[in-house]
C-alpha cells in the first residue's frame, strides 16, 4: 500500500500529475493522513464485525485501557472492558505477564509496541529500534530511500516532517559516539 496501491479518484490523480509524483502508492503515513490505521486496522475489523451483525448481534471488545478513555468512541456495538473494569495500561500489562504472555521481552525494550516502521512513534522508540533490531532498521532505511526516490521531499516521501531515516541514523550514531566519549571521560 505504501508504494504500489493504485490511485483511482480523479482529483487525486490530477493532483499527483501536477506534483509530478506517481499515480500509485500512499507514501509515509502522517499525523494528518494515517492511511495505515484505517486500511490495515480499523476498516478490516469493522468489516468483519459488520459481516457478523447481519447474522447475529455482534459486539466488538476493544482493548483501550482506563487511563486512555479519550480514545473510546460511543458505539452500541463496541465495549471497552478495561475501561469498564478500571484497568490501566500498566495493570493490563502486569496481568498479561502474570498469565505468561511476555512478547519475547518487547515491553522490556519499548514503552509501547506498535508498527515498527511507523513514522509517528517517538524518537526514543526509533532509537531503540536501531539498537535492538538492526535488521528492521536497515529495512526502514531502505523504505525511506525508496519513498524519497518515488515521491520526493514532501510529506509522502519524508519519514517525518524534519527527518529522513538516514538523518535519524546519523543523529543516533553521533549521540552514541558522544555517549561513549562521556563514559570514557567518567571512567578515567
Amino acid at each position: 500500500m505504501m508504494f504500489e496501491e493504485p490511485k483511482v479518484r480523479k482529483s487525486c490523480l490530477e493532483n499527483r500529475k501536477k506534483l509530478g509524483i506517481p499515480a500509485y502508492g500512499n507514501g509515509w503515513p502522517g499525523s494528518r493522513v494515517r492511511w495505515c490505521t484505517g486500511q490495515l486496522k480499523t476498516k478490516l475489523v469493522d468489516k468483519a464485525v459488520n459481516q457478523m451483525k447481519g447474522e447475529r448481534e455482534a459486539v466488538q471488545f476493544v482493548g483501550i485501557a482506563a487511563d486512555e478513555t479519550h480514545r473510546c468512541k460511543a458505539d452500541r456495538h463496541k465495549r471497552y472492558p478495561l475501561v469498564e473494569w478500571g484497568i490501566t495500561e500498566a495493570q493490563a500489562l502486569q496481568i498479561c505477564y502474570y498469565r505468561g504472555f511476555n512478547w519475547d521481552g518487547l515491553y522490556e525494550i519499548y514503552d509501547r509496541c506498535s508498527c515498527w516502521c511507523c513514522p509517528l512513534q517517538r524518537i526514543g522508540e526509533l532509537k531503540k529500534l536501531r539498537k535492538h533490531h538492526p535488521e528492521l532498521w536497515r529495512r526502514l532505511l531502505d523504505m525511506d530511500k525508496r519513498a524519497i526516490e518515488m515521491f520526493g521531499d514532501n510529506p509522502l516521501g519524508r519519514f517525518r516532517k524534519n527527518w529522513t531515516v538516514e538523518q535519524l541514523d546519523q543523529r543516533f550514531a553521533k549521540e552514541e559516539r558522544q555517549q561513549i566519549l562521556l563514559e570514557g571521560k567518567v571512567v578515567r
